[in-house]
């Protein structure tokens, strides 16, 4: 018969892997119905865009706010009560007679996806001891890869068959069959030290800073970065960051208790993680520029391209934790650091007339580069710290990921529109020949690639900062209940 203890941590898994799979849809099924949105909402490109965005402005800015009332009055309950708001949003994103109202109510999903990207990760590295965490949480990200797959498909024929109320309600279902299973399965988790204070300052100024940054960065792409509005965000981001900081080192119960980042192991694999955040994330941006407009690919056969990247993703993922439980989390960071900076090297020296099977080898390698990093680099992070503050940490790994992966995209917008009219000896897009315009795309993706990869190289080095270090949250297992049924 099966050990119960072990039946409990699988049925936990499965039930946080259902709430992974469906915040991986819900970006990845709105990238392709949104054409379809702004033309049904009568609106343009740059208002639809919104919709996305302030999505990711409003979890970012909250993660590591719930995380800590999570940690304080139960993970569980918070992580329910944003499933809630979360498939609230949905509903009433269905009924959206308007782009306006349909932004607002993706703010309000937004809001429940901060509590449930954060505290279902926090809340398997609970149920699972620090020997066993990098496999669960491979199984966590394998989860999300499939909805990365699942999401572009369904969005696309979801929005072809049942039109735009369908792209929303059809995933109803899953968040509410999602919250049955948190409710019946999972045991509840919270912090017995003492009473709460939440601390409102800090929340507040940390909401305004991520916010600012996350605006600072979605205008930086299609704005000059001296324009006035960008310079009163970047010096609203350092006065806020100087208030966080402030409030911080006075409050008895901080939001972030920013000594944990004392800890080399944490704040090195947090460094690294933004670092390959950053540099995938940007590069990715640009694949279907440099397919499309480089090579001239049509949309179709940029998205089976693109549905090749998840694959190794889900395939390796659960491997790379299981073998980070038996010899340590570091190295696996470090080879798949070294394999993204090899993948955007490579990728970018294609050059114009690359055959399909090289393209598809150099995409499966960056995909082979997340399986490898992200459960061994997500464990370090989860084992740094001690049991009372694990929703903290899953908080940082998703808000310094999702950070990096604004600020890449950013970055290497900025970056490739530059090298591209560098090459063309033209400002203006209209005076560039089509010839000479795929010339210049090619040679600016290779440019910008080169720069990620030679940026990326320094994530192998960092990936074993505070190695011999990395055992505080393993040595405090008395800080917190052990949430695991008996054997």
């Amino acid at each position: 018969m099966r050990d119960p203890g072990e039946r409990y941590k699988q049925l936990a898994l499965l039930t946080f892997s259902v709430g992974n799979l469906i915040e991986a849809l819900d970006i990845s099924v709105l990238t392709v119905c949104l054409p379809g949105l702004a033309a049904t909402l009568k609106t343009n490109t740059a208002s639809i865009g919104w919709v996305n965005v302030i999505y990711l402005i409003t979890s970012q800015s909250l993660m590591l706010s719930v995380a800590r009332i999570g940690d304080a009055l139960g993970r569980k309950m918070v992580y329910m009560l944003g499933l809630a708001v979360y498939t609230l949003g949905l509903v009433l994103c269905s009924f959206s007679k308007s782009v306006l109202q349909l932004i607002i109510f993706r703010a309000l999903q937004g809001a429940g996806a901060a509590c449930t990207i954060t505290l279902g990760t926090a809340m398997v590295a609970a149920i699972y001891p620090a020997d066993q965490r990098g496999r669960a949480i491979g199984v966590l990200a394998s989860a999300s890869a499939i909805g990365l797959i699942l999401g572009p498909i369904m969005g696309g024929a979801v929005l072809d068959m049942l039109g735009l109320r369908a792209i929303f309600l059809s995933r109803v279902p899953i968040a509410l069959a999602a919250m049955l299973m948190a409710g019946f399965l999972v045991k509840e988790q919270k912090d017995h030290t003492g009473a709460f204070r939440f601390d409102i300052g800090g929340a507040i100024s940390l909401f305004c800073c991520l916010a600012a940054v996350s605006l600072f960065l979605n205008l930086t792409r299609t704005w000059n970065f001296f324009s006035p509005l960008n310079l009163v965000l970047l010096a609203s981001i350092l006065a806020m960051l100087a208030v966080f900081f402030r409030i911080e080192r006075k409050v008895d119960q901080p939001v972030v208790d920013l000594s944990l980042f004392r800890n080399p192991a944490l704040s090195g694999a947090a460094f690294t993680g933004a670092l390959h955040a950053t540099v995938l994330a940007g590069s990715v941006f640009l694949l279907p520029f440099y397919l499309a407009d480089g090579l001239g690919y049509s949309a179709s056969s940029v998205g089976i391209f693109f549905a090749v990247l998840p694959i190794p993703f889900i395939l390796l993922s659960p491997l790379s934790g299981r073998v980070s439980d038996m010899i340590g989390p570091e190295p696996l960071s470090a080879l798949g650091m070294a394999i993204a900076c090899g993948s955007l090297f490579f990728l970018g020296r294609l050059g114009g007339q690359p055959t399909h099977l090289e393209i598809a080898l150099c995409i499966c390698a960056v995909g082979i580069s997340y399986g490898f990093f992200i459960p061994p680099n997500n464990k370090t992070i989860m084992n740094a710290v001690p049991s009372r503050r694990l929703g903290t940490a899953s908080g940082i790994i998703a808000a310094t990921r999702q950070v990096g992966s604004s600020s890449g995209i950013a970055l290497v917008s900025g970056l490739f529109a530059s090298r591209v009219a560098s090459y063309a000896d033209c400002r203006a897009e209209g005076c560039i020949a089509p010839v000479m315009k795929k010339i210049a795309i090619v040679s600016a993706f290779r440019d910008v690639l080169t720069i990620a990869a030679v940026l990326g190289a320094v994530g192998i080095f960092t990936s074993f900062i505070g190695k011999r270090r990395n055992k505080m949250g393993d040595g405090q297992p008395g800080e917190m209940p052990d949430f695991r049924p008996p054997r």
